[in-house]
């Protein structure tokens, strides 16, 4: 009975152990049997399952799992397809790389470092000590980035001795998809650009650094040390030969201001100064005075035109290619250019005021405030002042003004030294009629009392009449 008992009871406990043990890892065997289990998240890492040829395969090597060209192996996984006894993990990981160790806190699963993951031949070991055949393995890796090639080179060019002076020292970079930047010696930054360029240096040890743009990569060294070393040999033996030149810049007229046009000289420029000295003097100078030029432009000051002579002198280190004086000339503009004006400018104006019915009419002639005798007026040919002059009649008036240059004054802009003139009509509007001027009268006094005289023997000579009509009237009743 009991043995029945105990019998029944390892069967039910056997029972329940294989359920518990087919069951519980049911979740995360099937999980970590997947390739997509391992891949690292946030990389381009690839994983990929491999089944093993027959059950009774017992250990692989690295070499032999099969990647892109230029790929590297991230990761192997050595699986047996159960859990151990003892409770250890079911699987064994391998890595060299820690950004790739994932997952890495599973309890189904240990890691292990390699230096070299293709170099290992891989088994599984049980807890026991007992070697399992592999159920599969799951290899792992990133694919090789892919960039488009950039380089940089640089060519040194020492210094040469010619017969005339030190030429060269120099360094060609050249580049592709690149930057470059030039240190010296005492790791200054000398020069620095994106495209090829032949850059002057003086004698010395220079390092060329080279940085591919985005999305390339160098396929040459950087940084590459270069010399530039000394010349060698006596320089300057010969005279550097030189060609004098000088240029004459004729009168013309100033245009920037429209309001007051004059005439602008010319001038003389002489070339290369740096290594001819020249002597420039007027023709009409009789005592051959030298005119001075600068030194780094070569141009003198304004000049009045005529005919210069410019003698070449040739500088230290020079030899003169033509030693004839040079002759030049500043020729006089043809354009009557309006000269600047330096006198006081002054604006007058004249202003009619007609004739109303029942008002005056005037002009008013206004010069300036501040200079009030700076205009010569004329009304009908007479001289007059400035100011406000009553109209009272019909009638026509010519006014001038001219300035008094006698005092230093003209007129502004276009009227400058011209005569202005204006033409006044007064008249009286048609509006106006014969009550109208009878009641308001006009400037004249005499004929408003005659007419106003008039109607008052008018009114007595009605009032008259009508009392000898009335009286006759009476008699004959």
């Amino acid at each position: 009975m009991f043995k029945a008992i105990a019998a029944a009871t390892a069967t039910v406990a056997l029972a329940l152990g294989l359920t518990l043990v087919a069951v519980a890892p049911a979740s995360a065997e099937g999980a970590s049997n997947h390739e997509s289990y391992y891949v690292t998240p946030n990389t381009s890492e690839v994983c990929v399952k491999w089944t093993p040829p027959n059950d009774s395969t017992m250990s692989v090597t690295g070499a032999s799992f099969s990647i892109p060209s230029g790929a590297t192996l991230t990761k192997i996984v050595v699986k047996a397809g159960s859990v151990e006894a003892n409770g250890g993990p079911e699987d064994h990981g391998y890595y060299t790389n820690a950004t790739y160790k994932y997952p890495s806190a599973s309890t189904l699963l240990d890691w292990t470092y390699v230096s070299d993951l293709r170099a290992q031949t891989y088994t599984f070991t049980a807890s026991n000590g007992q070697g399992r055949a592999l159920s599969h393995v799951i290899y792992c890796y990133v694919p090789a980035v892919v960039t488009l090639p950039a380089s940089g080179s640089v060519t040194a060019h020492d210094q040469v001795c010619t017969e005339y002076e030190v030429v060269g020292g120099s360094l060609d970079v050249t580049v592709s998809h690149a930057s470059w930047v030039i240190k010296d010696s005492s790791d200054t930054t000398v020069a620095s650009g994106s495209a090829s360029q032949n850059v002057p240096l003086g004698v010395g040890t220079y390092k060329v650094y080279f940085t591919a743009e985005t999305g390339y990569g160098l396929t040459t060294d950087s940084p590459i040390t270069v010399e530039i070393t000394d010349q060698s040999g006596t320089c300057g033996t010969v005279d550097t030969p030189v060609t004098p030149a000088a240029q004459a810049t004729d009168q013309t007229c100033n245009t920037e201001d429209l309001e007051n046009t004059f005439k602008v000289n010319g001038f003389i420029t002489v070339f290369t100064p740096d290594k001819i000295a020249y002597t420039i003097t007027a023709d009409s100078d009789g005592t051959h005075t030298a005119i001075a030029y600068n030194s780094v432009t070569g141009k003198t000051d304004l000049l009045e035109p005529g005919d210069y002579t410019v003698h070449p002198e040739a500088q230290p280190g020079y030899t003169l290619s033509n030693t004839a004086d040079l002759h030049v000339t500043i020729a006089a503009t043809t354009d009557p250019c309006r000269q600047e004006i330096t006198h006081a400018t002054v604006d007058p104006s004249a202003v009619q005021q007609q004739l109303g019915c029942s008002t005056d009419g005037s002009y008013t002639l206004t010069t300036d405030q501040l200079n009030p005798d700076a205009v010569l007026w004329t009304v009908n040919g007479s001289p007059v002042s400035a100011g406000t002059y009553k109209v009272t009649t019909a009638g026509s008036f010519h006014v001038t003004a001219a300035p008094d240059t006698a005092l230093g004054f003209g007129f502004a802009g276009d009227a400058e030294h011209q005569l202005l003139s204006w033409d006044f009509t007064f008249g009286f509007p048609a509006t106006c009629d014969l009550k109208t001027l009878a009641l308001t009268g006009t400037n004249d006094g005499v004929p408003l009392l005659a007419a106003s005289g008039l109607l008052l023997l008018l009114g007595v000579a009605l009032v008259r009449s009508g009392l000898r009509i009335r009286r006759r009237d009476a008699a004959a009743s």
